[in-house]
Order: structure tokens, then C-alpha cells, then sequence
């Protein structure tokens, strides 16, 4: 089982990492071609269109992970679930599409968003296959794909925004990669679809979907109130500088986070019976996103003044303290990715169905009062709601898992005194440059350096033991 889980994570990781890295290059290079306008159309545009694939369809996919018991009826109920809420979707879309063209006064939405609804036809064929290799946790062809999909995908991006297709070519990038992905998963995949539907099995799903679906769709309206607010009362060109510091920390999370949650809540779900190695993989799975996540997010946080013009180019300075304001946020936001996981994995959606309305209500109320003063106190809304919602995710595991919040805490001491020792180094560091004639680039490469050199010391010197384990199950992984 640990050696399975192992290789699970290692896939998983080269998935993210390999979609992420692909991404975010291609993502560097269309910053500097097409310009704010273009990313602020394309999260209006996506904010509706991607509402059907990320919540509805999700639901489904998700609970023939959790599910103990199995079969095929399940599976082809599932499917066709699926499909039949995609084709309502898209004559939804193609019916609002004028309207929501016209409540942002942004004419050329009316477009984006009606040819984007072709995903909605794409993705019932590979999401529940896409669940059945996940249930196995069978990582690497769900690996191969994503990221076969990601290249083709933003290299017809590439091609189109060289051409002068403008956002269209953030379009085509987002239809070739459902295609690609979903031809690649049919066929790697032994599972077809047939014309068999069972109400009772539908029954059976939905008691479960039922809470995955409403949470999903309160979570999505939630991830994109800001988006909305900001595109509504401050514009495209805000929206997209506000974009570019979401696009890095989402592109963070889903690096980190999402490469152990993918993992984390199918063995969760094995685990539920076992209450004490279910708590030591919960405290585990904490313990090492930590260990990442704190240092990489603290990073970015003290060289965001040259990372910003360095990466992205100088006319994406203004995102600069709307960056710093939201890396607090990040945070937070990628620790409860593993709370996610537990209560998913343990059949309880109901909990973060909760947990995630009062998110909701608290983020569109403080983003309602906030974007009248400008972006950065809309970031700083934004931060607030973390703060109060994170304690709420951490005391509902603790309360599942029957455990003390000193042993919670204790999985993430390491990683926080690294991450000190390592902002100490740095910003020294910084200090002692100051006034030099340094190029921005070397000083950031120094910086990293710096950092990279504090966190990596500090951790093998004060935490020994924790460091033969992580080496230990890193060659167990390079030895499968």
C-alpha cells in the first residue's frame, strides 16, 4: 500500500508539475503578447463557461472514487448523468451568452463564451474515466495524458496568438486540450459507455453527488466572485493584473496541493475504517504539503519585487502588491486542500458543502464592500475570509478524526521553522545588497539561491529523522 501510494504520488506530481511548468511557460509568453485586456475577457468568459465541467459534472466523477462498492451500472449511470446535464448546459449558455455580454458591456463575450461550450460535449467521455484510474490510483496514464494534452493545447495557443488571433487563441487552447485528453484517455482506458441507465443506481449516486454538486457549485461561484466583482466594477485591465497573481497561486496550488490531494482522498476513503493510520496519513499528508508549501509561498513573498518584472515584464508591476497581499491567502488556501480530501474520502461532502456556503456569503459581502476602494483592498477582502474560514476546516478534521489540536500542530513545526530560518537568510541577504549595481535578474537569482540553500540546511541539520524518511520514500518511488 505505501509503495502504491508512493508511485501515486510521484505520477501525480509529474502531472501537475508537468501541466503547471508547460502552462505557466506558455502563459509567460502570451502575458507579453496579448496583454491584460485579453486575460481579463478570457476569466469573464470561463467564469461561466467552465461553471458546468468544474462543478456539475465533477459530482459524479467524485463519488465513484469514494464509493466502497462498485459496479457497472453505477459507472454507465454516472456517464450518462453527465452528458445529458452537458447538453442542458450548452443551451443554457447559448441562451444567456447575449445578456452577460451586456452586463459587463463587453460585446465580444457573447462569442467566447458560445464556441467555449463545446467542452461541455468533450468532457463527460473523460472524467469518469478519468475517476476510474484515480479510484485505482493509477496515476501514470492520467500523467501521459495531461500532459500530452497541455502541449498540444498551448502550442496551438502559441501558433494563434502569434498569428494575431488575440483571446481567441486562449480559446483554442482550451478546446484542443479537452479533445487531445479526452482521445487519449479512450483509449488508454479498457471502460466504454453503453445505452444503460438504472434509476436506482442514479438514487444511489446522487445521495452522495447530490452535496458534491451543491458544494461544488457554491465553491465555483466562490472562486470566481472576484473575478466577477472586479471585471464588473473595475474593469478588464484591473481584472487582469489581478489575473496574473491569481494565475501564479493557482498554478502553486495546483503544483503542490493538488498533486497530494489527488492521492490523498482515494486512500483516505480506504483508510476510513482504520481510525489510527488514518490520522498518522492525514498528519503525513500535512506534514509533508507544508513542507512546500510554506517555503515556496514565503519565497515568492520576499522577492515578489523582482520576480514580478523579472518573469512577467515591467508593465505587470501594478499586480506587484495585489501578489503580496494574496500569498497570505495562498497559503491557507493550499493547507485545507488536504481537509478537503479527508472529508471527500470519508463520505461526508455535507461538511464542506457547509463549510464552503459561509466562504461564499462572507467572500461576495466582503468583496462587495472592498472593490469600491480599488484592487488592493479587494486582495486584502479576500485574505480576510481565509482567515476565518481556514480555523473552521482545521476544527472539523480534528472533530473527525477524534485527535488534539497540539498533535495537529505538531506536523507542521518543521516546516515553519525552516521557513523562518530560510525569510531570515533572504532578507539578510537583501540587506547586505542593497545599494549595488546588481541586475534585478542576478538579484533574484541570488535571493532563490539564498533561500533554496537556508530552507534545504535547516531542515536536514534540526529535523534528521524527518529528512531520512523523506529521502527514504523519494528513492523508494525513483526504485518502482
Amino acid at each position: 500500500m505505501k509503495n502504491k501510494i508512493i508511485r501515486g504520488v510521484k505520477w501525480a506530481f509529474a502531472e501537475q508539475a508537468g501541466v503547471q511548468i508547460i502552462s505557466f511557460l506558455v502563459f509567460l509568453l502570451l502575458a507579453r503578447v496579448l496583454g491584460p485586456t485579453a486575460f481579463g475577457l478570457i476569466a469573464l468568459s470561463q467564469a461561466f463557461v467552465m461553471f458546468i465541467t468544474q462543478t456539475v459534472q465533477q459530482g459524479f466523477s467524485t463519488v465513484i472514487i469514494q464509493r466502497g462498492e462498485l459496479d457497472d451500472m453505477h459507472v454507465q449511470t454516472a456517464f450518462w448523468s453527465n452528458l445529458i446535464l452537458s447538453l442542458v448546459a450548452i443551451i443554457g449558455v447559448q441562451l444567456l451568452a447575449p445578456t452577460i455580454a451586456r452586463v459587463f458591456n463587453e460585446p465580444e463575450l457573447e462569442a467566447l463564451m458560445r464556441v467555449l461550450c463545446v467542452i461541455f460535449v468533450l468532457t463527460p467521455v473523460w472524467t469518469i474515466q478519468q475517476a476510474l484510474f484515480r479510484r485505482n490510483l493509477q496515476f501514470k496514464p492520467l500523467a501521459v495524458q495531461s500532459i500530452s494534452a497541455s502541449m498540444i493545447g498551448n502550442l496551438v495557443a502559441v501558433i494563434m496568438a502569434l498569428n494575431g488571433y488575440g483571446v481567441w487563441s486562449l480559446v483554442g487552447r482550451e478546446i484542443v486540450r479537452v479533445l487531445v485528453a479526452s482521445m487519449l484517455l479512450w483509449r488508454r482506458s479498457d471502460w466504454r459507455p453503453r445505452l444503460q441507465f438504472s434509476i436506482d443506481k442514479f438514487i444511489e449516486l446522487w445521495q452522495y453527488s447530490a452535496h458534491v454538486i451543491w458544494g461544488n457549485i457554491i465553491l465555483f461561484c466562490s472562486l470566481k466572485a472576484d473575478s466577477l466583482i472586479i471585471g464588473f466594477g473595475l474593469g478588464s485591465k484591473e481584472l487582469g493584473y489581478y489575473h496574473v497573481a491569481m494565475r501564479l497561486i493557482a498554478l502553486l496550488n495546483q503544483l503542490i496541493s493538488r498533486t497530494i490531494e489527488k492521492v490523498a482522498m482515494p486512500v483516505f476513503s480506504r483508510l476510513q475504517a482504520d481510525i489510527q493510520q488514518l490520522r498518522q496519513a492525514f498528519g503525513t499528508a500535512n506534514q509533508y504539503s507544508a513542507l512546500i508549501i510554506l517555503p515556496v509561498f514565503a519565497g515568492i513573498a520576499l522577492t515578489v519585487t523582482e520576480f514580478v518584472p523579472v518573469v512577467f515584464g515591467d508593465r505587470w508591476d501594478p499586480s506587484i502588491p495585489v501578489m503580496q497581499v494574496l500569498l497570505i491567502a495562498g497559503i491557507m488556501q493550499s493547507l485545507i486542500y488536504n481537509n478537503i480530501a479527508l472529508v471527500m474520502g470519508l463520505g461526508k461532502p455535507q461538511i464542506r458543502t457547509k463549510i464552503i456556503t459561509i466562504e461564499a456569503a462572507l467572500k461576495v459581502s466582503f468583496l462587495l464592500l472592498a472593490v469600491s476602494y480599488g484592487l488592493i483592498a479587494t486582495a486584502i477582502a479576500v485574505v480576510a475570509v481565509t482567515l476565518i474560514t481556514y480555523p473552521i476546516w482545521v476544527f472539523s478534521a480534528i472533530r473527525i478524526l477524534q485527535t488534539q489540536m497540539t498533535k495537529f500542530i505538531f506536523y507542521f513545526i518543521p516546516a515553519v521553522t525552516s521557513t523562518l530560518v530560510m525569510a531570515a537568510a533572504v532578507t539578510a541577504g537583501k540587506y547586505f545588497l542593497q545599494g549595488t549595481v546588481l541586475a534585478m535578474e542576478v538579484l533574484l537569482l541570488i535571493s532563490v539561491t539564498v533561500g533554496f540553500a537556508a530552507y534545504t540546511l535547516s531542515t536536514l541539520l534540526l529535523f534528521p529523522r524527518l529528512s531520512r524518511e523523506i529521502i527514504g520514500n523519494i528513492n523508494t518511488g525513483k526504485a518502482k
